[in-house]
């Protein structure tokens, strides 16, 4: 069974990012592998203190009490989060020194792993981490709001421009909204009245009927000058619980969404976003 890969970071918030994920694991009924990575050039005294340092460390630079003082935190915060829980889930941890961007691609010759999970902080700059990880990992990455209390998924919406390559992520949602008993919405965000989003509209609505596992997945478009208050004010409208996007990997969805889209919808957004990568 692939399993959720939770980036345990900032250490300061590891009950919210416990809490969050261990709920949501619940939920998908998938296992979870928590990790924090230390990357600090002057440890500090306190093993619940974070600051992040891109840079990162080697091994032996880092003491080894403080990597088992911040084991065992974790392992005691995982333990009362999960006795505390009706149906408890399956997980494991690894407190590990090194960078994001070993991390990452750490995480990308893996293939037990179905998603990743991180926290989106309110700053940029402590959010950086996190953007580091959906640009730098190719698997699906789950941003959640740090700030906010898990919510059952029961409103999926799907910012897409129709095209073949969106077929794999919605057989994928799919998966996902059977198990938490959730719809569908797949829409367009139109900013030119000239575009002809009703041709490729219908089309990929036609191929949603002929797969009978994605039947009944709404299919509709939006209009607006600014793509992401366009995806915002649609999920807004729509009450989504989650909002998806399809990043590519090289030009950051570049073709549709234009080269900012990813990190200014994550940056601020009040609900989860799942992102996507081009295969």
């Amino acid at each position: 069974m692939k399993k959720i890969l939770v980036f345990a970071y900032p250490f300061n918030q590891i009950e919210r990012i416990v809490d969050y994920s261990v709920r949501f694991a619940r939920d998908l009924g998938l296992p979870l592998e928590f990790v924090h990575v230390v990357e600090e050039p002057v440890i500090p005294a306190d093993p619940m203190t974070s600051n992040f340092n891109t840079g990162g460390i080697t091994a032996d630079t880092v003491p080894n009490d403080f990597v088992e003082n911040r084991s065992r935190v974790l392992q005691k915060v995982l333990s009362i989060k999960n006795a505390s829980m009706e149906i408890p889930v399956s997980y494991s941890f690894k407190v590990v020194p090194g960078s994001v961007q070993i991390l990452a691609a750490d995480i990308s010759s893996r293939n037990d792993i179905e998603m990743v999970l991180v926290p989106n902080l309110p700053d940029q700059d402590s959010n950086q981490p996190s953007i580091d990880l959906i640009e730098g990992t190719d698997h699906p990455v789950y941003a959640f709001p740090l700030e906010s209390e898990y919510h059952p998924i029961r409103k999926i919406v799907y910012a897409s421009d129709y095209n073949e390559k969106d077929m794999e992520v919605v057989k994928h949602l799919s998966n996902i909204a059977r198990k938490v008993v959730a719809s569908i919405t797949v829409f367009h965000v139109n900013k030119d009245d000239k575009y002809e989003a009703h041709l490729k509209n219908d089309g990929f609505r036609e191929q949603l009927e002929q797969n009978p596992a994605l039947r009944g997945i709404e299919v509709t478009e939006t209009k607006s000058e600014k793509i992401v208050r366009g995806i915002k004010d649609f999920s807004k409208r729509n009450y989504a619980d989650l909002v998806v996007l399809l990043k590519e990997n090289k030009n950051f969805i570049r073709e549709f969404f234009g080269k900012s889209t990813t990190k200014d919808l994550v940056k601020d957004s009040p609900i989860p976003v799942l992102i996507y990568h081009e295969s």
